[in-house]
């Protein structure tokens, strides 16, 4: 993922999978953090992560200046980004200060749910085209692959000239998704994340552990593999990270431990009985009630 950003053959990258498999996961836990570390070339990188859409212009605006402030930089002006126009207008900016911005647009199906107008998911889709003009701009998306099929909306778009975005320098501001060749989900554009194999997650487990320094016993993460992977031979990420801190919170090391606490079952029902917890006496019901319905 980070040499696909350190890429100029990469400006946008979709990332997709079926629920649970991590995605949330790998761009606030691995894919942010990483960055914030890293020099591309001359420029420093700063990405900008949104997850709620209600209203994404504002959304955007606001969460880009924070990171800008983070890093001492003003925004272009002192103006506020409150609209597109200005917000493209400070992405071309932050080329300037040797800056490459990282949009990552995390959970984005839930933009669907939000604007059910096609007009209105317009604006974005052409905001999004006219990102991907700018030489130090890369985006990201991040969605459940049951939703992929919404992006062909942005393959379809041909404005007339006098529909163009107000900030788009063509007469055509789609004419932009050319550096995609207008598939959205080609190969090249899409990284799609699945579940573990059984020697995946068992390197995960391994590797984790030496680099906290929590020590397992072979035979337990032997059984753990066993248990998460089920009939399919797959182990979920979520289900994974979910077992994995559930261990280290009650110190279980040993495979007795871990059978005399209820194995698998044990461990997931704990957890979630704390987040259920976690919500208050007064919204127990409404926590179970969530948890019901998020169930298969």
């Amino acid at each position: 993922m980070l040499e696909r950003i350190g890429s100029n053959d990469y400006k946008l990258i979709v990332i997709h999978g079926e629920s649970g498999v991590g995605k949330s996961s790998l761009v606030n836990g691995g894919l942010v953090p990483g960055l914030q570390q890293t020099v591309i070339g001359t420029e420093e990188v700063l990405p900008v992560v949104m997850a709620v859409y209600t209203n994404w212009v504002e959304e955007l605006g606001r969460l880009l200046a924070e990171g800008l402030n983070r890093i001492n930089i003003e925004t272009f002006h002192g103006t506020s980004l409150q609209s597109p126009d200005s917000i493209i207008q400070q992405l071309r900016q932050n080329e300037q200060h040797n800056l490459r911005t990282v949009l990552i647009f995390d959970q984005f199906e839930d933009f669907f749910f939000v604007y059910l107008d096609k007009a209105e998911r317009r604006q974005f889709f052409e905001f999004l085209g006219e990102c991907l003009t700018s030489p130090s701009v890369k985006v990201i998306l991040s969605m459940r692959e049951d939703y992929l099929h919404y992006l062909l909306e942005c393959d379809g778009l041909r404005p007339a000239f006098s529909e163009r975005a107000p900030w788009s320098g063509s007469v055509n501001p789609m004419a932009s998704m050319d550096i995609i060749g207008h598939d959205i989900l080609s190969k090249h554009v899409r990284y799609p994340l699945g579940n573990f194999s059984r020697d995946d997650a068992k390197s995960v487990i391994e590797q984790v552990t030496k680099q906290s320094s929590c020590y397992l016993e072979p035979a337990l993460i032997e059984e753990l593999v066993q248990d998460l992977a089920g009939e399919f031979s797959e182990v979920r990420p979520m289900e994974l990270q979910i077992v994995g801190a559930q261990l280290q919170a009650e110190s279980i090391t040993t495979l007795e431990h871990y059978w005399e606490r209820g194995s698998k079952q044990g461990l997931m029902a704990r957890y979630l009985t704390g987040v259920v917890e976690d919500c208050g006496p007064e919204n127990q019901q409404v926590a179970e009630l969530v948890l019901y319905l998020l169930t298969d």
